[in-house]
Protein backbone atom coordinates (compact mmCIF):
# COMPACT_ATOMS: atom_id res chain seq x y z
CA UNK A 1 0.00 0.00 0.00
CA UNK A 2 2.85 2.37 0.71
CA UNK A 3 4.10 1.74 -2.70
CA UNK A 4 0.25 2.29 -4.38
CA UNK A 5 0.45 5.18 -2.15
CA UNK A 6 3.66 7.45 -3.46
CA UNK A 7 2.30 6.20 -6.86
CA UNK A 8 5.40 3.23 -7.30
CA UNK A 9 5.04 0.50 -9.91
CA UNK A 10 2.43 -1.91 -8.47
CA UNK A 11 -0.88 -2.64 -9.83
CA UNK A 12 -3.31 -2.74 -7.37
CA UNK A 13 -6.02 -3.49 -9.32
CA UNK A 14 -4.43 -7.10 -10.17
CA UNK A 15 -6.09 -10.37 -8.97
CA UNK A 16 -5.37 -11.41 -5.48
CA UNK A 17 -2.71 -14.60 -6.04
CA UNK A 18 -4.06 -18.07 -5.92
CA UNK A 19 -3.84 -19.28 -2.36
CA UNK A 20 -2.34 -22.25 -3.78
CA UNK A 21 0.83 -20.33 -5.34
CA UNK A 22 0.82 -18.08 -1.82
CA UNK A 23 1.55 -21.04 -0.36
CA UNK A 24 3.83 -23.22 -2.49
CA UNK A 25 6.11 -19.97 -2.61
CA UNK A 26 5.63 -19.67 1.30
CA UNK A 27 6.87 -23.59 1.59
CA UNK A 28 9.71 -23.21 -1.13
CA UNK A 29 10.37 -20.50 1.23
CA UNK A 30 10.58 -22.57 4.56
CA UNK A 31 12.58 -25.38 2.91
CA UNK A 32 14.62 -24.49 -0.05
CA UNK A 33 14.98 -20.96 -0.12
CA UNK A 34 16.00 -19.31 2.87
CA UNK A 35 14.05 -20.85 5.69
CA UNK A 36 15.36 -24.41 6.58
CA UNK A 37 18.82 -24.17 5.12
CA UNK A 38 19.72 -20.78 6.79
CA UNK A 39 17.98 -20.17 9.76
CA UNK A 40 19.50 -23.00 11.97
CA UNK A 41 23.08 -22.00 11.46
CA UNK A 42 22.21 -18.23 11.49
CA UNK A 43 19.68 -17.91 14.50
CA UNK A 44 20.16 -21.58 15.80
CA UNK A 45 24.20 -21.96 16.06
CA UNK A 46 25.59 -18.32 15.54
CA UNK A 47 23.34 -15.90 17.51
CA UNK A 48 23.62 -17.85 20.74
CA UNK A 49 27.28 -17.63 20.56
CA UNK A 50 27.59 -14.13 19.62
CA UNK A 51 24.99 -13.41 21.80
CA UNK A 52 27.47 -14.83 24.62
CA UNK A 53 30.64 -11.86 23.17
CA UNK A 54 28.64 -8.65 21.97
CA UNK A 55 25.01 -6.73 22.56
CA UNK A 56 22.63 -8.82 20.69
CA UNK A 57 21.97 -6.01 18.00
CA UNK A 58 25.75 -6.44 17.49
CA UNK A 59 25.67 -10.14 17.10
CA UNK A 60 22.23 -9.81 14.37
CA UNK A 61 24.56 -7.02 12.68
CA UNK A 62 27.50 -9.23 12.42
CA UNK A 63 25.17 -12.19 11.16
CA UNK A 64 24.15 -10.30 9.17
CA UNK A 65 27.16 -8.94 7.58
CA UNK A 66 27.97 -12.61 7.17
CA UNK A 67 24.59 -13.83 5.59
CA UNK A 68 25.28 -10.88 3.10
CA UNK A 69 28.27 -12.32 1.65
CA UNK A 70 27.14 -15.87 1.58
CA UNK A 71 24.62 -14.69 -1.04
CA UNK A 72 27.14 -12.96 -2.89
CA UNK A 73 27.67 -15.82 -5.38
CA UNK A 74 24.09 -15.31 -6.62
CA UNK A 75 25.36 -11.69 -8.07
CA UNK A 76 28.01 -13.15 -9.57
CA UNK A 77 26.42 -16.16 -11.51
CA UNK A 78 24.75 -15.00 -14.79
CA UNK A 79 21.85 -17.42 -14.23
CA UNK A 80 21.36 -16.39 -10.84
CA UNK A 81 18.08 -13.79 -10.42
CA UNK A 82 20.23 -11.42 -8.29
CA UNK A 83 22.70 -11.31 -11.18
CA UNK A 84 20.30 -9.46 -12.91
CA UNK A 85 19.25 -6.95 -10.29
CA UNK A 86 20.49 -2.95 -10.89
CA UNK A 87 23.00 -1.24 -8.84
CA UNK A 88 20.81 0.31 -6.48
CA UNK A 89 18.51 -2.57 -5.76
CA UNK A 90 21.58 -4.64 -4.94
CA UNK A 91 22.67 -2.21 -2.50
CA UNK A 92 19.16 -1.99 -1.04
CA UNK A 93 19.18 -5.82 -0.70
CA UNK A 94 22.55 -5.95 1.40
CA UNK A 95 21.02 -3.21 3.30
CA UNK A 96 17.69 -5.00 4.01
CA UNK A 97 19.59 -7.98 5.07
CA UNK A 98 21.71 -6.30 7.27
CA UNK A 99 18.64 -5.14 8.97
CA UNK A 100 16.15 -8.03 8.65
CA UNK A 101 19.27 -9.89 10.37
CA UNK A 102 18.17 -7.79 13.46
CA UNK A 103 14.20 -8.62 12.90
CA UNK A 104 15.54 -12.43 13.00
CA UNK A 105 17.33 -12.07 16.17
CA UNK A 106 14.98 -10.00 17.51
CA UNK A 107 12.29 -13.16 16.40
CA UNK A 108 15.00 -15.92 17.88
CA UNK A 109 15.77 -14.00 21.14
CA UNK A 110 12.30 -13.16 22.02
CA UNK A 111 11.45 -16.73 21.48
CA UNK A 112 14.31 -19.12 21.36
CA UNK A 113 12.66 -20.70 18.60
CA UNK A 114 14.68 -20.95 15.67
CA UNK A 115 11.18 -22.69 13.87
CA UNK A 116 10.08 -18.91 14.62
CA UNK A 117 12.55 -17.46 12.63
CA UNK A 118 12.32 -19.56 9.36
CA UNK A 119 8.92 -19.03 9.53
CA UNK A 120 9.47 -15.30 9.67
CA UNK A 121 12.23 -15.44 7.00
CA UNK A 122 9.83 -17.55 4.47
CA UNK A 123 6.99 -15.15 4.97
CA UNK A 124 9.64 -12.28 4.17
CA UNK A 125 10.90 -14.16 0.74
CA UNK A 126 7.32 -15.06 -0.28
CA UNK A 127 6.08 -11.31 0.29
CA UNK A 128 8.51 -9.89 -1.98
CA UNK A 129 8.40 -12.66 -4.44
CA UNK A 130 4.45 -11.72 -4.83
CA UNK A 131 5.02 -8.23 -4.43
CA UNK A 132 2.57 -7.06 -7.48
CA UNK A 133 4.81 -5.24 -9.21
CA UNK A 134 3.35 -3.49 -12.73
CA UNK A 135 5.86 -4.93 -15.37
CA UNK A 136 4.61 -2.17 -17.46
CA UNK A 137 6.38 0.29 -15.09
CA UNK A 138 9.24 -1.61 -14.69
CA UNK A 139 10.47 -2.38 -18.01
CA UNK A 140 9.45 0.03 -21.25
CA UNK A 141 10.71 -0.82 -24.50
CA UNK A 142 13.37 -3.18 -23.04
CA UNK A 143 14.45 -1.03 -20.81
CA UNK A 144 14.94 -1.39 -16.94
CA UNK A 145 13.45 1.92 -15.39
CA UNK A 146 16.24 2.45 -12.17
CA UNK A 147 13.56 4.93 -11.06
CA UNK A 148 10.95 2.33 -10.54
CA UNK A 149 13.66 0.29 -9.48
CA UNK A 150 14.79 2.48 -6.85
CA UNK A 151 11.40 3.21 -5.68
CA UNK A 152 10.63 -0.41 -4.90
CA UNK A 153 14.13 -0.98 -3.28
CA UNK A 154 13.94 2.06 -1.35
CA UNK A 155 10.63 1.81 0.08
CA UNK A 156 11.28 -1.52 1.10
CA UNK A 157 14.41 -0.14 3.06
CA UNK A 158 12.59 2.07 4.35
CA UNK A 159 10.06 0.09 6.11
CA UNK A 160 12.96 -2.67 7.08
CA UNK A 161 14.70 0.23 9.00
CA UNK A 162 11.73 1.11 10.48
CA UNK A 163 10.62 -2.19 12.04
CA UNK A 164 14.39 -2.77 12.81
CA UNK A 165 14.90 0.84 14.58
CA UNK A 166 11.31 -0.02 16.55
CA UNK A 167 12.58 -3.22 17.99
CA UNK A 168 15.75 -1.47 19.25
CA UNK A 169 14.18 1.70 20.53
CA UNK A 170 11.71 -1.07 22.67
CA UNK A 171 13.83 -3.77 23.51
CA UNK A 172 17.13 -2.40 23.68
CA UNK A 173 20.40 -3.30 21.57
CA UNK A 174 22.03 -5.26 24.45
CA UNK A 175 19.11 -8.11 24.04
CA UNK A 176 16.38 -7.11 21.61
CA UNK A 177 13.68 -9.31 23.79
CA UNK A 178 11.90 -8.96 27.40
CA UNK A 179 13.26 -11.96 28.48
CA UNK A 180 16.94 -13.92 29.08
CA UNK A 181 18.01 -14.57 25.71
CA UNK A 182 19.76 -17.41 24.36
CA UNK A 183 23.43 -18.21 24.53
CA UNK A 184 25.59 -20.79 23.73
CA UNK A 185 24.47 -22.84 26.72
CA UNK A 186 20.76 -22.98 25.54
CA UNK A 187 21.79 -24.37 22.23
CA UNK A 188 23.84 -26.82 24.48
CA UNK A 189 20.58 -27.94 25.97
CA UNK A 190 21.03 -26.02 29.43
CA UNK A 191 19.68 -23.74 31.11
Amino acid sequence: MILWAIGGPVDIGRPLQSPVLVAVVFLFGLTVSGGLNEEPGWRGFAQPYLNDRYDALTASLIIGGVWALWHLPYFLIPIAPHSGFTVVNQIGWFISIMLLSVILGWAYNSTGSVLIAMVLHAMVNTADILLPLAPDQIVIDDVIQETAIATVTITQVTVTLLVALGIIAYYGRESLARVEIPGATYIRGGN
